[in-house]
């Protein structure tokens, strides 16, 4: 029987919390502090008690234009690419097929498929990191950039304008980055940044998908370097000497500080502020010989406007540190944590990273970014800002339809309820029936609002008493009951129900113990009919209002639990674990359609990056959409701190589970295995996502076993979506790849029966097939354009009837280009 493992849980798990991270906020709440990992800033943020009124949370308003040419704020990749597929049996769409989003968005059409082939080292070798490190002020080659203008260069629609883009990509690299040569520089950025305007127009006549999807990637690709080259010229040419900073200017700061202090004395929280702003070390600083001040005034300073800046603060507390004091302070503090930025080494960055997409990569380009963004010079810091969009942008992104939600409401049966009221103070007996249909729709809007609507009729027949005379009567009622549930950094919030009311009584019988008295029983019914018509309205309105009531306290009864329960899961199985592994994730809201409603999250700490590659397009006609970018998967790997750690298997499992609170048990036949495992000093653990596979890449320093070792390994384990019914499921499809140390034929037989008992072949791991086969209210829904490319992992639900194709098939080109 072959041996059932949990490892590839691991990826799945990556993935359903990359998928929670949409439900976060910039705040995190208070009580959650994090861990000893976590920078002190949050610790000293959760310390910060929470104001009593706190004004609403406005989200951030997210559109969706075509790819930038100019520096736009936050604008981030947001370049649509109609996504290729892995390995179907249904047909691609055809070219008319529309697909969800704006325009500017890049069809790509399906590729052929690649056979299984060993997997390749993933990013440069080391005689390509040695290529790509400039040299006496040289450029980093763009190997990416180069490599996507390649593809154009043989097409005659593009063919001219990839030729010319990589001509001056060429004379930026040979004028360089120091001396003359960077004055030179500015006229090249500027004609390269023209190239990008064309491509830009170009793409608008070109009729084959394909070659249009190219020449977006290329365009995109140019133009998120463009922002960081023009800068890392004009820094260059500048070359201006570091500013003084506050070695001699301590009187500034002294005077500052006593501004923020009067400031928290007068706040009830001031200890608390005291202890997150650093104000005693400022202190300490302030008063130190200009030697010792200047040798750390820049860390300091750096950790003050971080916390300042920090995303988790409340609309109370980002209020007090808008105060003047605190500006006038903040202000200080940049000047004393502005560092020159070497070009050399922002140009290297930026193209390592492009290059090899690793943790540690993105460290050095984001360092680069923030200290650009704390220039005094305010044309330098609004780079940094349009730099920081392109390579800090939202990597996980999740967009559901109305008609999805309404399928996952429970079915209304019909009510039949005995009345026992008092109408204008007569008491009412009867039975009611009441018909109601619930449905959900999106409030269009840049806000995340779902209405939860109820629609009935409600129908009664009862009796009233007063003195001798009984009315039977029937009531008709219309009723319209809405409740508007709005998602905000701090879980989903109620409003309060509203509910319209139509209704129309009608008189059926009155009943007097005179009836059989001839005249007189006449004259008291007639009494008895006028006095009914002349309080008919009053009756109408409190029977409305009886009736409003009902439905709201209904409505209140059946949300109010669940929605209690939601935020406590969401508290405990996404806040909680992301608080403890020190992640500040932030939510975006797009503005919603008249169906759909968008929401999108960027899952990484202060010192990490975003997505930067265009994403997957998902289809128009799809009920929900989901699109997460690696660095979303690798910011969490990197925020478990195995780097540097000796573990056995067990003992890594343990630690993922743990802090993300799954739950899950750990692969019992590892305790079977005596391993154990060195990771290597960086980038322990990642996930690449490109060419239709998720590539998981182990860096281990040492691996041992009883009497042998093994050093300086890298292990790769590749997952491919298969289809399976209606969902599709993560399969192994190729030996597990190892490169080390004088591995021999033995050692490589040995460590690969290690790796595939923790990731076996046998053990597939579905994707949605247990709602999508079990669940009656997701019959004829399936998975449709599954795709894993440039770092994207995207997929749709979609009905079974449209579904153009399923997954996509491998590409057999070099990673993170499209075709």
């Amino acid at each position: 029987m072959p041996q059932k493992s949990h490892a590839g849980k691991f990826l799945l798990a990556l993935v359903a919390a990359c998928v929670a991270a949409i439900f976060f906020g910039p705040r995190l709440p208070q009580w959650f502090p994090p861990d000893a990992a976590s920078r002190p800033a949050n610790r000293a943020l959760a310390e910060l008690p929470a104001p009593e009124s706190v004004p609403p949370v406005t989200t951030v308003s997210l559109a969706e234009p075509r790819p930038q040419i100019e520096p736009a704020a936050d604008a981030g990749p947001v370049l649509e690419l109609a996504a290729p597929k892995i390995a179907s049996k249904i047909a691609p769409p055809s070219e008319n097929e529309t697909a969800e989003g704006t325009a500017g968005a890049v069809e790509i059409p399906k590729a052929a498929a690649d056979a299984p082939q060993e997997p390749a080292v993933v990013g440069p070798s080391a005689a390509q990191e040695t290529a790509l490190k400039p040299s006496g002020g040289a450029w980093p080659q763009p190997r990416k950039l180069l490599a996507y203008l390649e593809r154009l260069s043989d097409r005659p629609a593009t063919g001219p304008w990839a030729s010319d883009v990589t001509h001056l990509v060429q004379e930026l690299g040979e004028v360089g980055l120091t001396g003359d040569g960077a004055a030179g520089g500015v006229d090249v950025a500027a004609a390269l940044r023209q190239q990008a305007a064309i491509a830009d127009q170009l793409a608008t006549q070109i009729d084959d998908p394909a070659l249009r999807s190219d020449l977006r990637r290329a365009q995109h690709a140019l133009v998120r370097r463009l922002d960081v080259w023009q800068r890392a010229i004009l820094i260059s040419a500048a070359r201006k000497e570091h500013p003084v900073g506050l070695a001699d200017d301590a009187e500034a700061l002294a005077a500052s500080l006593a501004k923020v202090e009067a400031l928290e004395r007068r706040s009830p929280h001031g200890a608390a502020w005291r202890e997150y702003l650093l104000l005693d070390s400022l202190r300490q600083l302030a008063a130190a010989d200009p030697v010792e001040r200047a040798q750390s005034e820049a860390a300091l300073a750096q950790e003050v406007l971080l916390r300042i800046r920090s995303p988790q603060l409340s609309a109370a507390q980002r209020k007090f540190l808008a105060d003047p004091a605190v500006t006038e302070l903040e202000r200080l503090m940049r000047q004393a944590a502005a560092r020159p930025v070497d070009p050399e080494d922002l140009a290297e960055a930026l193209e390592q990273y492009e290059w090899t997409g690793l943790p540690s990569d993105a460290y050095r380009l984001a360092d680069n970014l923030r200290q650009l963004s704390w220039s005094e010079d305010p044309s330098t810091a609004a780079a940094a800002m349009t730099a920081e969009a392109h390579y800090r942008a939202r990597n996980v992104r999740f967009v559901v339809s109305q008609d999805l939600l309404n399928r996952l409401l429970p079915d209304q049966k019909p009510l039949v309820e005995r009345v026992c009221d008092t109408v204008l103070g007569m008491p009412v007996e009867g039975r009611s029936r009441t018909v109601s249909d619930v449905s959900v729709r999106v409030v269009p809007g840049d806000r995340a609002r779902l209405e939860l609507q109820a629609r009935g009729q409600v129908s009664s027949s009862t009796s009233s008493t007063s003195g001798m005379v009984t009315a039977y009567s029937r009531t008709y009622a219309n009723f319209t009951a809405r409740r508007v549930f709005e998602l905000t950094p701090d879980g989903v919030v109620a409003h309060d129900v509203q509910v319209d009311v139509d209704s129309r009584n009608q008189l059926d019988e009155i009943e007097t113990p005179l009836d059989g008295i001839p005249i007189l029983g006449d004259l008291v019914r007639g009494f008895a009919e006028s006095e009914h018509e002349s309080m008919e309205s009053d009756i109408r309105a409190e029977t409305e209002s009886k009736i409003a009531a009902r439905a709201r306290r209904r409505i209140q009864a059946q949300a109010d639990p669940a929605l209690e329960k939601f935020n406590t899961q969401l508290v405990d199985r996404v806040l909680r674990p992301m608080a403890g592994l020190g992640l500040d994730p932030g939510i975006y809201v797009a503005p919603s359609g008249p169906t759909r409603l968008a929401v999108y999250a960027r899952l990484a700490a202060w010192d990490q990056l975003g997505a930067h590659t265009p994403r997957p397009r998902a289809l128009q006609h799809s009920l929900a959409s989901v699109q997460i970018h690696q660095t979303a998967m690798n910011n969490l790997l990197e925020q478990l701190h195995l780097n540097g750690k000796t573990m056995t298997p067990v003992e890594v499992w343990k630690a993922f589970s743990e802090k993300l609170r799954l739950n899950l048990p750990a692969p019992g036949h590892l305790d079977d295995e005596d391993v154990t495992l060195t990771f290597a000093e960086r980038d322990a653990v990642t996930v690449q996502l490109t060419e239709g596979r998720i590539e998981m890449v182990l860096a281990i320093a040492e691996l041992k076993v009883p009497q042998r070792r093994w050093q300086n390994l890298r292990v790769f384990i590749d997952y491919v979506p298969q289809e399976k019914g209606p969902a599709f499921e993560l399969v192994r499809n190729r030996p597990v790849g190892l490169v080390g140390d004088r591995l021999t034929a033995k050692s490589q037989l040995i460590l690969r029966g290690i790796f595939s008992g923790i990731f076996p072949t046998d053990q597939a791991f579905p994707i949605l097939y247990g709602p999508l086969t079990t669940d009656p209210r997701l019959k004829g829904l399936e998975t449709a354009q599954v795709v894993i490319e440039d770092g994207w992992l995207g997929f749709c639900l979609v009905p079974q009837s449209a579904a153009p194709m399923r997954t996509a098939e491998r590409s057999d080109r070099a990673p993170a280009l499209a075709r």
